[in-house]
């Protein structure tokens, strides 16, 4: 009688088994933690946090990120109406809150240098990440407030310059130059 029970057993612990095999290795499930380091820069993945090797320009929506030769491939890439505004356009693959538009730190005074533009919403991102840590000389500002940290995750003390929507600074506030480490856009 113990051979049947030992049977039964095993048909009721295989399947079980099988399934929860299934239900965490299924590759067509996203990644949960996405990586906005790794960028598309001319169909090689890059790592934003190695050096930028090459790129100019950049643009990230803190899950995918992409970079060009110029800020002006970037401007066209994602339909932007206007240099100064860059506004998306038509179907750009970049996930946008309610901004029409994105924030652009640049390297250099006078919008000059590397360029990284946001078009994410409501969480702090680090610029470390992005290689962009302490290196912000300039910005122009998207269609939605921002603040702008010294340190990473929001840590004080806050950039007091004028970060409203469509705000510009061609240099920043004293003491402030190659200083921002983090972003909120809100």
């Amino acid at each position: 009688m113990k051979f049947p029970l030992v049977v039964a057993l095993a048909f009721v612990v295989l399947p079980l088994t099988s399934v929860h095999a299934l239900e965490t290795t299924n590759p067509a499930e996203p990644p949960t933690d996405p990586e906005p380091w790794i960028a598309d820069f001319e169909g090689i993945d890059i790592d934003l946090r190695d050096g930028w090797d090459g790129a100019r320009a950049c643009l990230t929506d803190g899950v995918t990120t992409e970079c060009w030769d110029t800020e002006a491939e970037m401007l066209a890439a994602v339909g932007a109406t206007s240099p100064t505004v860059a506004g998306f356009a038509g179907g750009s693959g970049f996930r946008r809150a309610s901004c029409s538009s994105f924030l652009r730190l640049y390297t250099g005074t006078n919008f000059t240098g590397t360029v990284l533009g946001f078009s994410t919403q409501y969480t702090f991102l680090n610029l470390s990440g992005y290689g962009f840590n302490n290196v912000t000389s300039s910005y122009r500002m998207g269609g939605c407030p921002a603040a702008f940290y010294d340190l990473s995750n929001g840590g004080n003390p806050l950039y007091g310059g004028n970060t409203s929507p469509w705000a510009t600074a061609s240099s920043m506030l004293a003491g402030w130059d190659n200083r921002i480490s983090s972003i909120y856009i809100g």
